[in-house]
């Protein structure tokens, strides 16, 4: 019963991702129409990551056709992939990478395969999506957290990346 739940649930979002997407679409039409044109159009991988477990190249040719030049890469399968295969790829389809989520553990553990990562995705901006409340429940935490952000910020900037 719970498996049925768990694949029901599953095939909702996935449709809901693709309806979002659908909308998408509609929002591309009426810029064009009313003479604002947009240059660039993004979406975050990771609202898609239930989908695109199961065909993560299938995931962004279908972004791609629909209209999307850029993604944000943020978790699997994305992050788990080869870089340079992965940057093939989205060459072919046309589809850039100006930012990518990373893990707060990724960060202290391996920040030079996060920095070869991002230069070979073309990625610009290195994100922390989340703060896990052991490093933001107090003051002193938060202040010893800042400290961290900026080694992390001035390891990146050498680098020519901006850490958000």
């Amino acid at each position: 019963m719970t498996t049925m739940r768990m694949e029901r649930r599953q095939f909702v979002g996935g449709l809901m991702s693709f309806g979002a997407l659908a909308l998408a679409g509609d929002a591309f039409a009426m810029a064009r129409t009313s003479g604002r044109r947009l240059k660039r159009i993004g979406i975050q991988l990771y609202t898609l990551r239930e989908v695109a477990k199961a065909d993560p190249v299938g995931t962004l040719e279908r972004l791609a056709q629909i209209g999307y030049r850029e993604v944000e890469l943020g978790g699997p399968p994305y992050a788990t992939m080869d870089p340079p295969i992965l940057r093939r790829e989205l060459d072919h389809l046309g589809l850039a990478v100006p930012s990518m989520h990373v893990q707060m553990a990724d960060l202290e553990q391996n920040l030079d395969g996060i920095v070869r990562q991002a230069q070979i995705l073309g990625v610009r901006y290195v994100t922390l999506p989340w703060v896990n409340e052991d490093r933001r429940s107090t003051i002193a935490q938060c202040q010893q957290t800042a400290k961290v952000f900026d080694q992390f910020g001035a390891r990146l900037r050498t680098q020519g990346l901006t850490f958000c």
